[in-house]
């Protein structure tokens, strides 16, 4: 799992964590059209802020680089 520092204005780290699960598994996937189906969770994603979450600069750049690996 990926290690993301607790803030106190952050991403809801249920939905984050959820989100790297659906992730890991596509990543670890040689079917495309699962890696796709991910591809566009994370794209569509609109996670909400919640007092103590996770960092939303580290979970963005996640995002980003999770996006271009799935590419």
């Amino acid at each position: 799992m990926t290690d993301f520092m607790v803030v106190l204005r952050g991403y809801r780290i249920k939905e984050v964590d959820d989100l790297v699960r659906v992730a890991t598994e596509a990543l670890a996937s040689t079917c495309e059209e699962k890696r796709a189906r991910a591809a566009g969770r994370l794209r569509e994603a609109s996670i909400r802020v919640s007092l103590r979450g996770y960092d939303r600069s580290q979970v963005d750049s996640w995002l980003r680089h999770t996006l271009e690996a799935l590419a």
